[in-house]
Formats: structure tokens, C-alpha cells, sequence
């Protein structure tokens, strides 16, 4: 299958692979977590995603084709994947936001500089009542 999303994907040494262990489940039960090497056979980069921003990362879709793993390479319990997955994206989630402010924050100096830079009808754009 392919796998999407995955920030610096292309560079990775190793990837934490989620995936489904057990037959007949359809939600959360019965998928496993694996540590899966980035050399592995069966396992490219896809599509890299042109991204507006950001790029101080890449975005790829990682693409697994009938990647083999063994008992060594799980963490945590069989079938106790998606509690390990919600863990991580907890931790990850303030920093996300962290970085989302942050963005905002540059975004709006630089509109609050340009607005004391730019004339129009003989003074900064800042000055207008809309601005």
C-alpha cells in the first residue's frame, strides 16, 4: 500500500509503519506498529508534494510493495498500534500549533510593515480607514 503524508520521507533512515495485523478488523483493533528500515526491499518514495511553504522538509507519499517484516521489528504489542500512534500524535499536536502561530505571527508583521511602506492617495496604506 502507500502511505501519505510522510514528512522527510525521501531522507529517512528507518519509518515508523503502522499497519494492520489482524483479519476481519476494520477500525482501531488489530493494527500493529513496526520499525521498518528506510533500505528495506518493497519500500520507495512516491509523489513528492509541491507545498506553498514549509519546504525546509519534504512531503512524500512512501510506497510499500509487499515490504516483509519480522517479530523484531514491532513496538509495543501486536494489535496495540493505534493507542502507540495516538501517544505520538498528542505530543506532536502543541507543536503544531506552535508552528502555526508562529507563521501567523510572521504573516502579520510583515502585512503590519508593508501597510507603513505602501502610499496611495498620498500616505501609507495603513492610514485607510479598511486597513
Amino acid at each position: 500500500g502507500t502511505k501519505q503524508w510522510i514528512t522527510n520521507g525521501g531522507h529517512a533512515g528507518s519509518f515508523i509503519t503502522f499497519a494492520r495485523t489482524e483479519e476481519g478488523t476494520t477500525d482501531a483493533r488489530g493494527v500493529s506498529c513496526f520499525l521498518v528500515p528506510g533500505d528495506a526491499a518493497g519500500l520507495s518514495v512516491g509523489r513528492v508534494e509541491e507545498k506553498m511553504g514549509l519546504n525546509s522538509s519534504n512531503t512524500v507519499d512512501m510506497v510499500y510493495d509487499a515490504v516483509e517484516v519480522d517479530a523484531s521489528q514491532l513496538l509495543g504489542e501486536r494489535s496495540k498500534g493505534f493507542r502507540i500512534a495516538m501517544q505520538t500524535l498528542d505530543g506532536g499536536r502543541i507543536t503544531i500549533a506552535a508552528q502555526a502561530l508562529g507563521i501567523a505571527q510572521a504573516a502579520f508583521d510583515l502585512a503590519a510593515k508593508y501597510a507603513t511602506e505602501r502610499s496611495s492617495f498620498g500616505k501609507p496604506i495603513g492610514a485607510h480607514q479598511g486597513v
